[in-house]
C-alpha cells in the first residue's frame, strides 16, 4: 500500500505541475496558486478517505460547509424583507387534527393522525378564513369578504444543514469559552442559535392544504415507509399586489426563542408501541446541535445526550438535561464488557434480556476520557429476546436523528467494550422511578 500511495503522490505532483503549465496564461499568480492549492486539498481529502477511513466522517462534515448552496445561503444578502403586515392585514397558519377545531398552536401528532393546514387573516381584530368550522363557530368571517387577498402559497421550512455547534459545545471540546477575537472563536460563535439557517420550499397553493410531512433535505427518519419527524410551515399571499407572509423564515432565523416559536410546527410521532421511541421519532429532521443547553431548544435540535434527555422528558421521564459525562456517573448503570460470537451484548458474564435487564427506551452509553455517545434502545429486531448488534437504536450523531443497527456504528466496535466504556442505563431508574 505504501508503494501504491507513493505512486499516487508522485503522479499527483506531476499532474499539478502540468496544471500550472496549462494555467500559465490564466492570469496573475494570485489566480494560479489558489487553484493549485484547492486541487491538492481535494486530492489529499480523497486519499485520507481512501486510506484512513476513520477520518472520512470528519472530512465529509468539513466539505459540506464548502457547498456552493451553503456558501451562497450564508453570505448572500436576501434581496428583500418578508412583510408580515400590509395595510393592517396580517396572516397566521392554523392546523387541525381530524375533525377538531383549527388552532394556531404547534402540534405533536400521532402517526396516523390526519392533519390539515389552513391560513387565517386578521384585520382590525377580525379573523377571515375559508375553514367552515371557524366560520360556523363565529370565530372567523368568510375570506371572500377580504377582497384584497389573492394567490395564497404554502411553504415548508427546514434546517439548511444537519449539524451545528454552540459556544458551550466549543467549551466541551477545548475546555474554555471561545475568544471572539480569534478565528476559531469567531467560527464557533457563527453557529449559535440565531445562525441556524432554514430552507424555504413552496409545496402547495390555496387557502387549505392536506399536510404532506415529507422533508426535502432532512428526511432522516421513516416508520412503516412513511416519513416522521418535525417540519415547520408558513404561508404567503398577495395583498393588493404585494406579498404578505406569516411567521416563517425570518422569525426562525431571529435567534430569540419566543419569536422562533411563532412559526407553526407539526411533529409527527411513530407508532412503535414505545412512548419514548415514538416521541424520539418526532424529532426526525432536526439538526445535530452540539452544546444545546436548554430543554426548550429540543424542537430545534440536540446533541446525542440532550436528544435522549429531551425524548425522555417529553415522554414523562425527567432525568434532567444531561451530557454523556453526567450520564456516565450514574451509579446503577450496567457495564457491558463484550460482544459474544452470536453478536449479543454481555454484562458480567451473562447476556442482556429484554424485559429483565433491558427495555425499549433505555439508554446505551459510551463514554471515554475524551468523548462520548448516547442512544435510545429501539426494537428487538430479530425477536430473539436478547440485546444484540442486530437490534436498533435511535440517536443523533453529527446528523439529524437516525434509526440504525447497534452494530453499524460506535456501539458495534468490540474495542470499546474491552475498554469498559459501554454502559446500559435503565430510563426509569435514571428518572428516579
Amino acid at each position: 500500500m505504501n508503494t501504491f500511495l507513493s505512486a499516487i503522490l508522485v503522479s499527483n505532483l506531476l499532474l499539478s505541475l502540468l496544471l500550472l503549465y496549462i494555467f500559465r496564461g490564466l492570469g496573475k499568480w494570485w489566480i494560479k496558486i489558489p487553484v493549485w492549492i484547492l486541487y491538492h486539498l481535494c486530492t489529499l481529502a480523497l486519499l485520507m478517505m481512501l486510506f484512513y477511513p476513520s477520518y472520512a466522517g470528519t472530512i465529509r462534515k468539513a466539505m459540506s460547509l464548502m457547498k456552493f448552496s451553503t456558501l451562497s445561503h450564508k453570505f448572500v444578502v436576501q434581496d428583500q424583507a418578508r412583510r408580515t403586515s400590509i395595510e393592517g392585514i396580517s396572516m397566521e397558519v392554523y392546523s387541525r387534527i381530524g375533525t377538531a377545531m383549527p388552532s394556531p398552536s404547534s402540534k405533536l401528532v400521532d402517526f396516523d393522525d390526519e392533519v390539515e393546514l389552513s391560513v387565517v387573516f386578521k384585520k382590525n381584530n377580525v379573523l377571515y378564513s375559508d375553514d367552515h368550522r371557524l366560520q360556523k363557530s363565529g370565530k372567523a368571517k368568510a375570506l371572500s369578504e377580504l377582497a384584497a387577498v389573492s394567490e395564497i402559497e404554502w411553504l415548508k421550512l427546514e434546517p439548511e444543514y444537519r449539524y451545528y455547534m454552540t459556544k458551550s459545545g466549543y467549551k466541551q471540546m477545548y475546555g474554555r469559552w471561545p475568544d471572539s477575537k480569534t478565528k476559531s472563536g469567531q467560527y464557533f460563535n457563527f453557529f449559535e442559535l440565531d445562525k441556524i439557517q432554514y430552507k424555504e420550499t413552496h409545496f402547495a397553493k390555496g387557502t387549505e392544504t392536506g399536510l404532506s410531512q415529507a422533508c426535502e433535505t432532512n428526511h432522516s427518519l421513516y416508520w412503516k415507509s412513511k416519513p416522521v419527524g418535525t417540519m415547520r410551515y408558513a404561508a404567503r399571499a398577495k395583498v393588493n399586489g404585494a406579498w404578505l407572509y406569516s411567521a416563517g423564515k425570518d422569525q426562525l432565523e431571529n435567534g430569540d426563542l419566543a419569536v422562533m416559536n411563532q412559526v407553526h410546527r407539526i411533529s409527527r410521532k411513530a407508532d412503535t408501541g414505545s412512548k419514548i421511541l415514538d416521541i424520539g421519532f418526532a424529532h426526525g429532521g432536526l439538526p445535530y446541535y452540539w452544546g444545546s443547553y436548554r430543554k426548550e431548544l429540543g424542537w430545534y435540535g440536540s446533541d446525542c445526550a440532550k436528544f435522549v434527555s429531551v425524548a425522555l422528558f417529553q415522554s414523562g421521564l425527567d432525568i434532567g438535561y444531561q451530557g454523556t459525562a453526567q450520564l456516565n456517573a450514574f451509579e446503577e448503570a450496567i457495564k457491558i464488557t463484550e460482544i459474544n460470537r452470536e453478536g449479543q451484548l454481555v454484562a458480567q458474564g451473562r447476556v442482556l434480556e429484554y424485559g429483565k435487564q433491558v427495555s425499549v427506551g433505555d439508554v446505551l452509553l459510551r463514554r471515554s476520557s475524551r468523548s462520548g455517545h448516547a442512544a435510545l434502545i429501539g426494537e428487538d429486531k430479530n425477536k430473539n429476546g436478547y440485546l444484540d448488534t442486530g437490534d436498533y437504536i435511535l440517536h443523533t450523531a453529527w446528523d439529524a436523528p437516525k434509526y440504525t443497527r447497534i452494530g453499524s456504528g460506535t456501539f458495534g466496535k468490540k474495542k470499546h467494550y474491552a475498554k469498559g466504556t459501554i454502559k446500559l442505563l435503565a430510563s426509569r431508574k435514571l428518572a428516579g422511578l
